[in-house]
């Protein structure tokens, strides 16, 4: 799944505007603190920058610096209207199906290290889609002129927990509002090709998650546009997914079922979310298991399990698929289409 959320200027850049329902970054460090793994860079436009050199891990004040248009190291401003007031960019969040989440919480050590390095895999692979295809760069007055930029700057988060302390693998990937161009000169970003490429970057992340997950052993099912890990008891993904049971309540309440009231249902039902050592939370979830009935052995047989054989489609089916609903099709449909008939195909 990914979202997008876009982030207010003014006191403290980077909180959220959808709604006031996210936290203030200059405030709260929501991103920076709270148990998580450091974040970080990823991007042309942050090795432009210098900010993947040695390691690029994301400190307060070089992501400040950012998401004002200013540049991290000397502060000098790179864009017209640098400073607090700037508009900071975008949080795109990419989460994992719930059944990889659940398996990351009751894996060993080991398992759950290179669980977390198939999400960033995964990221890092959306994210470059959208480098190459979606990221547009704005010139002349007004920013009326469009073009490619060299690369676009992302600060990502890798978080484990949803609100209800469930497990949820999920990172969160702040896009900033400024790119280099390829004149070596700087300027914004222009976001409605990254919003027409959202569905595409999400399936291209749930492909690259899905063959990750498959080089670990397991086998992937298709779950509607998503995928599951075979042999995860459907019972154990579902009571670990609070989250989604209270916005269902509050659409089933409130008589809804469209894509926007869940958003809406999802920021009404949102409540402060809680830090706690990741040591904490894994031994939680872990007995939690157990009382539902999870066993080391159930673990086993999902990295042992099979799953039914898939091909890809030809060009002929993928074609009367993409025309189906539509009689002008653009290039992130493609995109997507091909990614979520890619899942879990090696």
């Amino acid at each position: 799944m990914l979202s997008i959320a876009k982030m207010s200027s003014g006191d403290g850049a980077g909180s959220y505007d959808a709604g006031g329902y996210w936290l203030n970054l200059a405030r709260e460090d929501y991103y920076l603190a709270g148990g998580e793994p450091p974040g970080r860079w990823i991007g042309q436009g942050a090795e432009a920058l210098g900010l993947t050199m040695a390691g690029g891990q994301v400190v307060a004040e070089d992501l400040r610096a950012v998401l004002q248009g200013l540049d991290p190291d000397s502060r000098s401003a790179l864009v017209q209207g640098a400073g607090p007031d700037h508009r900071p960019g975008w949080d795109f969040c990419f989460s994992a199906p719930k059944s990889v989440s659940v398996v990351w919480s009751q894996a060993p050590e080991d398992l759950r290290r290179a669980l977390q390095a198939a999400q960033a895999k995964a990221v890092a692979s959306a994210l470059e889609h959208l480098e190459r295809n979606a990221a547009l760069s704005r010139r002349g007055h007004g920013g009326q002129e469009q073009e490619r930029p060299a690369g676009i700057i992302a600060a990502t988060f890798e978080h484990g927990t949803s609100r209800e302390q469930d497990p949820q693998l999920h990172t969160h990937c702040l896009i900033a509002n400024l790119a280099p161009r390829q004149d070596g000169s700087w300027g914004s970003l222009e976001p409605c090709e990254m919003y027409r490429h959202k569905m595409a970057a999400g399936a291209i992340y749930r492909a690259e998650l899905a063959t990750q997950v498959q080089t670990l052993g397991f086998q992937v099912e298709r779950d509607g546009d998503s995928f599951a890990v075979a042999g995860v008891p459907a019972e154990i993904c579902a009571a670990f997914s609070q989250r989604r049971e209270q916005i269902e309540d509050a659409l089933e309440e409130a008589g809804l079922g469209s894509a926007r009231a869940a958003e809406v249902a999802a920021l009404d039902t949102r409540r402060a979310k809680e830090a706690r050592p990741r040591a904490e939370l894994f031994e939680e979830w872990q007995t939690r298991a157990r009382d539902l009935g999870w066993t080391p052995e159930i673990l086993e047989a999902a990295q042992a399990a099979t799953a039914e054989p898939r091909q890809m489609p030809t060009t002929a089916e993928l074609l009367a698929d993409l025309t189906a609903q539509a009689s002008t099709v653009r290039a992130a449909d493609v995109y997507r289409l091909l990614a979520v008939e890619g899942q879990g195909i090696l």
